[in-house]
């Protein structure tokens, strides 16, 4: 033991004679392998940019292969070891310290501003090279990563609130894949999902894709979680609402979609949809059965409405998009999401009987309840911008995206023509047309004409 003991104070006796020649008095932390030395003061102080201070102390934890790391009484850890050997004066030491805090500071300031333009909230910064953020995914979970110079790896998940956190075994997150924060939260969805253990199985057995296509998504579409463009509309509409806002739900159904859960993040939420299973929404505060045609709300009721997959299926938009316009506040908004009339989905649906489109999707896991019958009246931009113009909107934006083919997913083969067709209408602006959805953002302005 007394052996031990000795060779371990060797190392920290001969850096401690080497700060002494350096004019640094010094001592050792007894039992903890770590020499202190003191700065003196020489009018110029080393400033440590994360802690905004003056740092007046220095520690060297002793690293018998790798020589002396530094740290400090902010916990400065994690840097270059010292070559103390290398330095015959004190301002060459104080140099180098001071060159490794700017690095250090330039290199966390980096991490935090990456995670922040990826819509993470930085929780934390230490004084460790490293960055600790969360993200939460309101329909799923909060995930929390911790990034440093050696990338970004995530640590738990837990459903909130007050859920029990799940290990994400810190995991490598290449964020630099995701040029969209909504794409990185539809990916991360997918792994909290999994590491929750909670993922709903497929009512049926037809609904799940074959180990080949399950391979395919993800070597394909690793980023994709289910109902990936469910998460893009949200990240839309979690652009516009504010907590003050009163919003309805226009085609609310019976709750089956959990991105379009907004209750709690807004005032209040409404919802109307044609059948009484509106009743049983989860998501609503507020539910009353109706037609968009006739809204059963007074005027200017909504700061902002939303429909998910419903103008598809209006047989008189106008008269859906004046109701919408009256319930609406003044400079409310409206925004929809909606197949591409000009997509071969919608091509397809046009051409075949409503019971073909019971059974694909029952094929697909949803319900024949849940499937109705579509006229894709509202569905390409020219169209929502005329009827916009003839009923009081301003079209704010209107985006077409292409994603992985939901509809093509029931066996390789069809994969293989729907990974081929994303590809392809993907690859250049001129295609955009011909890509699958169609999210909307209208404003209202003025009076609207019926």
């Amino acid at each position: 033991m007394a052996s031990q003991e000795s060779d371990a104070r060797s190392p920290i006796e001969a850096a401690c004679q080497k700060l002494q020649e350096l004019g640094i008095p010094c001592r050792w932390a007894d039992g903890d392998g770590v020499l202190i030395g003191e700065l003196p003061d020489e009018g110029i102080p080393i400033m440590n940019p994360l802690a905004a201070q003056p740092l007046h102390e220095i520690r060297f934890h002793v690293d018998g292969e790798s020589g002396f790391y530094l740290t400090d009484p902010q916990c400065l850890v994690g840097l270059p070891a010292v070559d103390l050997s290398f330095h015959s004066s004190r301002s060459s030491l104080r140099a180098e310290i001071a060159a490794m805090l700017e690095r250090q500071a330039k290199l966390v300031n980096e991490l935090r501003d990456r995670l922040q333009k990826l819509s993470f909230d930085v929780a934390r910064q230490d004084q460790l090279a490293r960055v600790h953020a969360t993200l939460d995914l309101e329909h799923v979970g909060r995930v929390r990563v911790e990034a440093d110079e050696d990338g970004v790896r995530m640590i738990d998940c837990r459903r909130i609130p007050g859920g029990t956190p799940a290990s994400m075994g810190g995991r490598v997150l290449d964020i630099d894949q995701f040029a969209d924060p909504w794409l990185l939260k539809a990916h991360l969805a997918r792994l909290t999902e999994k590491a929750l253990g909670e993922r709903e199985a497929a009512p049926d057995a037809r609904s799940r894709p074959s180990r080949l296509a399950d391979w395919m998504d993800k070597t394909w579409y690793p980023h994709h979680a289910d109902n990936w463009d469910d998460t893009l509309f949200r990240e839309v509409i979690e652009a516009h609402i504010r907590p003050d806002f009163r919003v309805l739900d226009l085609g609310a159904g019976a709750g089956i979609i959990p991105a379009m859960n907004f209750r709690g993040a807004v005032a209040r939420v409404c919802g109307v949809d044609p059948t009484p299973r509106v009743h049983d929404n989860p998501y609503l505060d507020e539910a009353k059965e109706g037609f968009g045609e006739e809204i059963p709300y007074p005027g200017d009721s909504f700061d902002l409405v939303f429909s998910d997959n419903v103008l598809e299926h209006l047989p008189d938009p106008d008269a859906v998009f004046c109701e919408i316009h009256r319930v609406l506040k003044p400079g409310g908004l409206l925004l929809a999401k909606t197949p591409n009339r000009r997509h071969y989905v919608a091509t397809i649906a046009r051409m075949t009987p409503h019971w073909v489109h019971q059974f694909v999707n029952a094929l697909r896991g949803r319900a024949q309840e849940d499937t109705f019958p579509t006229r894709y009246r509202a569905n390409t931009p020219e169209a929502i911008a005329g009827i916009a113009a003839r009923t009081g909107f301003r079209v704010q934006e209107c985006r077409i995206v292409e994603g992985r083919p939901e509809y093509l997913r029931l066996s390789p083969i069809t994969y293989v023509f729907g990974w081929l067709y994303e590809r392809l209408v993907n690859a250049t602006p001129r295609l955009e047309r011909f890509r699958v959805v169609i999210v909307a953002v209208l404003q209202k302005h003025g009076a609207a004409s019926v």
